[in-house]
């Protein structure tokens, strides 16, 4: 009788998480859609610039942090997969480390992206005013004058995605270097083009992602059912 409700219960999560995977699927193909044509043809293209032109990239410190029960988040490869940073349940470090971690301009501020460069390889927007650190196998992307927003979808874009998979070729392991990441290139709009392709994306968005939310939770209550 156990077994036969373990077997129903991993049934049911491996469910929810293939629904995931097709919301994944079709976020980023929304994302996609809305940003290709953005690169247009003729004079009025807008033309792909490498992020070292118009950013500033800052490789995480390779520093191993100990971690604390209370203290300063840490932003790493988890923390970095959703559209904005996600800090609920980051890894703590102490203030020397905070400091440490923090030291040559890697000090995240609201609007900017930490951008994980091993395994997902996805950019998130800080959206927080709290204070955090960067973990390992991430970087930090800093844009004055360009909307945040855009950066992020347009780094998950089929535009930049099809420029990754060119870098991975043969590779065993899902990584790049911070070289690569300055080398990445995105359409360059004007600000104001930015804004409005990013609050739209944020309307086409946001319905996938609240359901994705829903199905992450029913699997939080099933695994804790189990349990």
């Amino acid at each position: 009788c156990l077994d036969q409700k373990e077997r129903e219960i991993a049934e049911y999560i491996a469910t929810k998480q293939r629904m995931i995977e097709v919301l994944e699927e079709r976020r980023d193909a929304t994302i996609s859609a809305a940003i290709r044509p953005s690169i247009g043809r003729g004079n009025s293209a807008a033309p792909l610039v490498a992020l070292r032109r118009m950013t500033e990239v800052i490789d995480c410190k390779h520093i191993t942090a100990d971690f604390a029960d209370a203290g300063y988040p840490l932003a790493s490869v988890r923390e970095v997969q959703r559209l904005t940073v996600d800090l609920s349940s980051a890894n703590k470090t102490s203030p020397k480390y905070f400091e440490l971690l923090s030291d040559g301009g890697r000090k995240p501020k609201r609007g900017d992206l930490i951008f994980c460069r091993n395994t997902s390889i996805n950019a998130s927007l800080v959206d927080t005013d709290e204070e955090f650190a960067m973990g390992q196998d991430v970087c930090l992307i800093k844009g004055d004058g360009l909307c945040g927003r855009y950066l992020v979808y347009a780094l998950r874009s089929t535009v930049v995605r099809e420029q990754l998979d060119r870098l991975l070729v043969g590779a065993t392991i899902k990584r790049i270097n911070v070289a690569d990441v300055r080398n990445l290139a995105v359409p360059l709009l004007s600000l104001g083009e930015q804004v409005r392709l990013a609050r739209r994306l944020d309307a086409d968005v946001a319905p996938i992602d609240s359901a994705r939310l829903v199905f992450e939770r029913e699997i939080a209550v099933m695994q804790e059912y189990r349990t």
